[in-house]
């Protein structure tokens, strides 16, 4: 369940008004690595474990999915997932992210240049976006979610995801089209929010050639 209803106090045409009104639900996550706390995140319920998939590709855990073993999910509040051989030494290794921010690899060595040297018109992007707005249920009930989206070579959607934080929207469309094993078709990437370094960072890594936000991009990106 991704949203919720709540009666709230609205100011509209100069008075204040009770109205029940459509919230998005933001919850904590534990991802469990190798049977250790790994990551602790507020996030929207839903693609959890394409969340706990992406969140260990973007910090450079796992690089590919023969890394992975398993990936389970036992409630809403936690996700295990079996990595070969990797994974926190201690408990003390926790990472905390807020549902506005997020991770990214300290060694961005990492993230290769793109070859396929990718042109697109600008309406083709614009067509893109279209496809991408038409996407945001959640945030045109509540108006409080972030999304990312990633098509391949033609513009054919590969994955979607709203969420609360916009880094979980990107770690949740990573992480399902690694499970999937499909990051290699994945050439363009949408957002809604800005272009920051880590969401540039995290697009790049997956490699994706060419990332559009609705929103500028930062010096750093």
């Amino acid at each position: 369940m991704n949203t919720d209803r709540a009666e709230v106090l609205v100011f509209s045409d100069g008075r204040f008004i009770r109205r029940t009104d459509t919230l998005a639900v933001e919850s904590s996550l534990c991802v469990v690595v190798n049977g250790k706390p790994a990551y602790y995140c507020m996030r929207m319920p839903g693609m959890d474990r394409e969340l706990a998939a992406g969140l260990c590709f973007n910090d450079g855990t796992i690089s590919s999915p023969e890394n992975i073993i398993s990936i389970d999910q036992h409630d809403e509040s936690a996700v295990n997932i079996e990595l070969k051989g990797q994974g926190p030494k201690n408990s003390d290794e926790i990472k905390i992210i807020r549902s506005s921010a997020g991770i990214v690899a300290s060694d961005d060595s990492r993230v290769q240049g793109d070859e396929r040297n990718v042109r697109v018109g600008a309406q083709f992007l614009f067509n893109l976006q279209n496809d991408f707005f038409s996407r945001q249920d959640v945030y045109n009930q509540t108006g409080a979610t972030h999304a990312a989206g990633v098509y391949d070579i033609s513009g054919s959607s590969l994955a979607y995801a709203e969420d609360v934080g916009r880094h979980n929207a990107l770690d949740k469309c990573v992480g399902k089209l690694l499970i999937e094993n499909r990051l290699k078709d994945a050439v363009y990437c949408m957002l809604s929010s800005r272009l920051s370094y880590e969401m540039v960072i995290k697009g790049a890594r997956a490699g994706v050639a060419v990332i559009a936000g609705v929103s500028a991009a930062t010096s750093f990106a």
